[in-house]
Order: structure tokens, then C-alpha cells, then sequence
């Protein structure tokens, strides 16, 4: 059985994925490479996928912080209109979709969203927090935890973050009942990151969302996003029986200007 993950499309974002419908003058150069990679990266996948989980920030949202400057679509419902046009034939060829709940800031509320679970026929979840969080059991008692942002603070260092996260899961497993995660999934950080402890891991999942310029004003030498997603093949000789394929691009940068 193997399962893709992906997060973090932000639907009707300017830098997010834009379907050639809805390209534009309005778009930027760049946007045809993100979505060209899109395309790429779907002919590299198996052409059956058995679970296919859409973790978190398919739309933008209301882009309230930029008083929706950096939107090309102020209407939500038409926000999930692009996301299902990116997302369909991807999902024509997965035979289970399971969709979490991303960020409050972009998914406020949600119900929007009921829209793609409808058209997509994805698993209804069995009560509000299987919205936010799901440990799901793949074949071989291999139980994968999914959810969209991380737990841990800012830190200098990525893996501080995601060591600390594996021990609080340690913790909660052992002292309040949780299932034991061996792989955990999370998104919103536009970045990609790995880290196997005890036995278990811990993955930041690319998005695919290019960098906005309050990102750039604060981090244009330490952060750039990457683009991808992680596909999980059934391996007998990894950790768990399965092997972990993270694929990412960085997105091209400019050159210098010549006066």
C-alpha cells in the first residue's frame, strides 16, 4: 500500500498553485514554473495510489494580513474551485482520500472546504478531531500520525524542533494512553525537513507554495521554500517496511540585474 502526502497548495493565492485557467497577467512568470513542476512531479508517482492524504492549506483564505492583496481570488467557495481543478487528476487515480484541517489563518473555519470533500468523495472523519489530527494504520501495524503545523516554537535549529515533537509524543504514548505514532507527518512550514529517533520519524513535508514577500523582507537568506511532497512505498528493508520518498525543488531565484 503506498500513500502520498501532500499540504499546503494555498488555492487562490498570487503564490500558490494556479491552474493555467486561472493564469493570467495578473500571475508571474514563476507561477508557470510551480505549477510546470506540478505536472513533473505527478509523472514521477505510480499511476495507482492507494491513499492520497491532503494535509492542511489547500486555500489561501482571506489573506487578511495583506488585506488580500496577495490573492487573485477574494471568494473562498471559488478558492476551492481552483484547488479541485489542481487536484483532480491527481485524485482520479487514488483509491482513498483522507483531508485534514490546515491552519485557522487560512482555513478559518472550514466549511468551504466541505465543497472538495463532497466532489472528492473524501473519508468523512468521525468526529471534529479527526479534522485536526488522525493516526491512520497502515498494513503491517505501522501507525502514521498526520497533522498540519508542528507543535514546537521557533528555533535556531530544524531538528530541535522535531526532536522535541518526538519526545512529547514518547511522553503522551507513555503516560496518557496515545497510540504509538512510528512516522509522523506535519506541514506549514513550507520547508523539508527528517529525523529518525527511537525509532520512529519525523517529517516536514514540502508544500507547494512559493515564497511571499513578507517572507523575503524577513528570511531571504535563511529560508526558501520547497516544493514536493512524500510518498511512502512498502519496502521490507527500510524502518517499518516502508521507504520514504521525499521529493522537493527549490524555485529558481533571480539573477543579478546589470546596469
Amino acid at each position: 500500500m503506498n500513500s502520498l502526502i501532500i499540504n499546503d497548495l494555498h488555492g487562490g493565492s498570487k503564490y500558490g498553485l494556479i491552474h493555467p485557467d486561472w493564469q493570467s497577467k495578473r500571475t508571474f512568470l514563476v507561477s508557470k514554473w510551480l505549477y510546470d513542476k506540478w505536472c513533473e512531479y505527478q509523472l514521477l508517482l505510480p499511476k495507482e495510489i492507494d491513499l492520497l492524504i491532503l494535509n492542511g492549506d489547500l486555500i489561501d483564505g482571506p489573506n487578511v494580513k495583506e488585506r488580500s492583496s496577495g490573492i487573485l481570488e477574494t471568494s473562498l467557495s471559488e478558492q476551492v474551485e481552483m484547488c479541485i481543478k489542481i487536484l483532480e487528476p491527481l485524485v482520479k487515480r487514488c483509491k482513498t482520500i483522507i483531508r485534514l484541517d490546515g491552519s485557522g489563518y487560512h482555513e478559518q473555519r472550514g466549511d468551504e472546504l466541505r465543497l472538495l470533500d463532497e466532489y472528492f468523495h473524501t473519508r468523512k472523519p468521525r468526529d471534529y478531531r479527526d479534522e485536526v489530527v488522525q493516526n491512520i494504520e497502515l498494513p503491517g501495524k505501522v501507525i502514521l500520525n498526520v497533522k498540519h503545523e508542528p507543535e514546537s516554537g521557533k528555533v535556531l535549529y530544524k531538528g530541535t524542533a522535531l526532536n522535541r515533537e518526538i519526545i512529547h509524543a514518547i511522553h503522551a504514548e507513555a503516560s496518557r494512553g496515545y497510540p504509538k505514532a512510528n512516522i509522523l507527518i506535519r506541514g506549514h512550514l513550507h520547508s523539508y525537513s527528517m529525523i529518525d529517533i527511537d525509532n520512529r520519524q519525523m517529517i516536514i513535508n514540502p508544500c507547494w507554495c512559493l515564497a511571499k514577500p513578507r517572507d523575503m523582507k524577513k528570511h531571504y537568506y535563511q529560508w526558501s521554500p520547497c516544493i514536493g511532497g512524500t510518498l511512502l512505498i512498502p519496502n521490507k528493508m527500510c524502518h517499518h517496511g516502508y521507504q520514504i520518498v521525499t521529493t522537493y525543488w527549490h524555485p529558481p531565484h533571480l539573477g543579478s540585474i546589470k546596469i
